[in-house]
């Protein structure tokens, strides 16, 4: 069936990074409490959709990037601090974007 369209929805070579359901959730929650949390094993699209978004909103890039070990780092543009607690980069990140 030449140019029939497939029925798989794989997004558009116009919109530059294609998040999953559950990145899009991520990213909603992020832009709602102003930081964005990944895991190790994150794709690269969600970080770099936030990125461009903190740019365009002109305001600070706030990560929670959570360890398999427990631990975490909290990313202010790309300046990177450790916690050996999840807990503890949570509640910092937090007094960090209420400033």
């Amino acid at each position: 069936m030449k140019g029939q369209k497939s029925g798989i929805n794989v997004g558009s070579r116009q919109v530059p990074h294609h998040l999953h359901a559950h990145e899009a959730t991520q990213f909603e929650l992020a832009i709602k409490y102003g930081f964005l949390t990944i895991k190790e094993d994150s794709r690269v699209n969600l970080l770099n959709l936030w990125e461009k978004y903190c740019a365009a909103q002109e305001r600070p890039m706030f990560v929670l990037k959570k360890l398999a070990d427990g631990s975490a780092e909290i990313w202010n543009n790309y300046q990177i601090e450790k916690f050996s607690d999840a807990k503890e980069a949570r509640n910092t990140i937090k007094l960090a974007v209420a400033k």
